[in-house]
């Protein structure tokens, strides 16, 4: 990124949330412009302005759609956009700059921040759906229980726990908890891999 001086005394708002990552990151000072056109802002500006559904927080998002009545915001690192239109007299002013370690950077906005949104959109999708498959074929193989024969060859311990009254029972191999009961149903969750191996019906 082009880096640019800070002004000598810029109006300034402190990053919260995660919600623009990895863009914008908590306790960053975003540099930000309120002597604009507000009607002249662009798809992929980043902009900061007052919570529109009356809060008192102040937000720092992307624009990524105009209408009629105003703008239509998404952080970056959020699956969807806001559920709001921010109008004209919400908008605090355009973030320009962040403040990163000991530099200052200049933010990507109109048709390359507009790119770079689209860019970190698909990649949040990419890695869910890489993650979703992996999390598929992990539950399909423990509700198989193909691998429950090797059940009495695991050696664990089945300890009784009494916490706040309620007994409840752990699983430990090595004195090392790799499974819990859960007092309301009854049903165990058990840590991978030993949750493919231990037969819960036989605890």
């Amino acid at each position: 990124m082009k880096t640019v001086q800070r002004p000598e005394t810029p109006n300034y708002i402190d990053m919260r949330g995660t919600s623009m990552l990895p863009v914008l990151h908590t306790g960053e000072a975003v540099t930000i412009d309120p002597d604009i056109d507000r009607t002249a802002l662009q798809i992929g500006d980043i902009i900061a302005y007052s919570d529109p559904r009356g809060s008192s927080k102040r937000i720092i998002h992307r624009i990524i759609k105009k209408c009629k009545d105003g703008y239509i915001t998404r952080g970056d690192n959020n699956r969807g956009r806001d559920d709001y239109i921010v109008r004209q007299e919400h908008i605090i002013g355009k973030a320009l700059t962040v403040r990163r370690v000991d530099k200052t950077i200049r933010l990507s906005d109109g048709f390359k921040g507009q790119v770079l949104h689209q860019w970190l959109k698909l990649k949040k999708k990419f890695r869910i759906y890489c993650l979703r498959w992996p999390s598929t074929i992990s539950r399909q193989i423990e509700r198989s229980r193909v691998f429950n024969v090797f059940h009495r060859l695991v050696k664990f311990d089945v300890v009784t726990i009494r916490k706040r009254g309620i007994d409840y029972k752990i699983l430990l191999i090595n004195k090392k908890l790799i499974g819990r009961q859960c007092a309301d149903t009854g049903g165990w969750q058990i840590r991978f891999p030993y949750k493919y191996f231990i037969d819960k019906n036989k605890l």
